[in-house]
């Protein structure tokens, strides 16, 4: 019950720290207008705070408090910029299931936070991430195609695809740079493009269909067992119904 509060106060904590504005805030909001110097000592303050609240979530295990704290130490907000703590707990989460940490761990590697830069080792993470459905995933691979690196040559049609398939799950910002990227596209490209990402999703689609088919047979078929126990921890069942009821939610 405590990370979802923590996740609505760090969003509230991030639009402070990117505005510097006083409207973010009702208190600030409602009070006498204040100076940009003021401003940036409460949003200081703030971050601060919300730094300490998800270090003691963190360390009791809460994945995305984790996750949090890792970010935090990378991009120093609320807390000294340290690239060497940003790694330890952005893998902890990453290892405890957090995509998000699995992209800011490829976003260490494309821009050289800490580590050599490795375009290859941050489109692997972004890859993972985005077939788990992370639209940060799937938007920082939009932008690592637009400008390419690496092995990536810039490539127009790959980066509206996944800026599509960003925006179609939710991600705030990846319709804007979809609709940048459109005028670089002639007709017949932006329709290959539309094609290719609309035959990515219908894939994704039938092999978590055919995933959780595969789970849910395993555990019927072993529910008798003497190690039942055993097996469903290990299967997570859990996991097993919410990738079963997500799959019949889509078309």
């Amino acid at each position: 019950m405590t990370a979802p509060v923590l996740s609505r106060h760090w969003a509230c904590a991030w639009l402070v720290l990117s505005a510097f504005a006083p409207s973010l805030s009702m208190s600030v909001a409602l009070a006498q207008p204040q100076s940009k110097l003021q401003v940036t000592a409460y949003a200081k303050e703030y971050l601060q705070l919300e730094f300490e609240q998800a270090m003691k979530l963190a360390n009791r295990g809460v994945v995305e408090a984790q996750f949090q704290v890792g970010r935090s130490y990378q991009m120093g907000v609320g807390v000294e910029q340290d690239f060497k703590r940003s790694q330890r707990w952005l893998r902890r989460a990453a290892i405890g299931g957090s995509m998000d940490a699995v992209v800011a761990e490829g976003q260490s590697f494309e821009f050289g936070w800490g580590v050599p830069v490795n375009i290859n080792r941050a489109f692997e993470h972004y890859n993972r991430a985005a077939e788990q459905r992370s639209i940060r995933g799937m938007d920082a691979l939009g932008h690592l195609y637009l400008k390419g690196g690496g092995a990536i040559k810039p490539d127009a049609r790959e980066a509206f695809k996944w800026f599509s398939l960003a925006a179609a799950h939710g991600h705030y910002r990846s319709d804007d740079d979809k609709q940048k990227v459109t005028q670089q596209l002639t007709p017949v490209a932006l329709e290959y493009a539309g094609y290719r990402a609309n035959r990515w999703e219908r894939y994704q689609q039938g092999r978590e269909a055919v995933v959780v088919a595969k789970r849910e047979d395993f555990v019927q078929n072993s529910y008798s067992s003497p190690y039942r126990y055993k097996l469903v921890d290990v299967y997570k069942l859990v996991d097993v119904y919410q990738l079963a009821s997500r799959a019949r939610q889509k078309p």
